[in-house]
């Protein structure tokens, strides 16, 4: 667990002080994701260290295992981003300033909702602290995780 962490801050922190602070890249978008990365990048070093190639397959492969039905989903693709529509057009003034998409601009937005989820999302940190290291705690610390069941009930 140390040196997961150690890799995961070590590359996260490299990437901010040297291409944030030192080397500024300006209007760049995804400036931030390479050191976002950092957690992921850790794990990938570590499961590839402690369990080899297999290990690393069995990391990756959490990453497209569906946990929950096919309506969470479309929920989380389409009921989220109408939610986030609504709420915009109760703003005061919002209808009013509405200006409606293009054809073109309607196409790619769906490209753009997933670009930003992976790119500004879960995926660049998750695999790392819910993939590598939360297993590793849980089995660390099994008495923490009875007494939260304990206290749900």
């Amino acid at each position: 667990m140390i040196s997961f962490v150690v890799i995961a801050f070590a590359w996260t922190w490299a990437y901010v002080i040297l291409f944030l602070i030192v080397f500024p890249i300006p209007d760049n978008p995804v400036r931030t994701l390479p050191g976002d990365l950092g957690p992921t990048i850790g794990a990938l070093v570590m499961t590839a260290v402690l369990a080899g190639r297999a290990g690393v397959m069995r990391l990756l492969k959490q990453l497209v295992h569906w946990r929950v039905g096919l309506v969470w989903y479309a929920f989380a693709l389409i009921g989220l981003p109408l939610m986030y529509i609504v709420s915009i057009a109760l703003v005061p003034g919002a209808l009013a300033s509405y200006k409606p998409l293009s054809l073109g601009d309607v196409a790619l937005l769906p490209v753009l909702y997933l670009f930003l989820g992976i790119t500004g999302g879960p995926l660049t940190e998750e695999p790392g602290w819910r993939g590598f290291a939360l297993p590793r705690l849980r089995r660390l610390h099994p008495q923490r995780r009875r007494r939260l069941r304990d206290l749900r009930r």
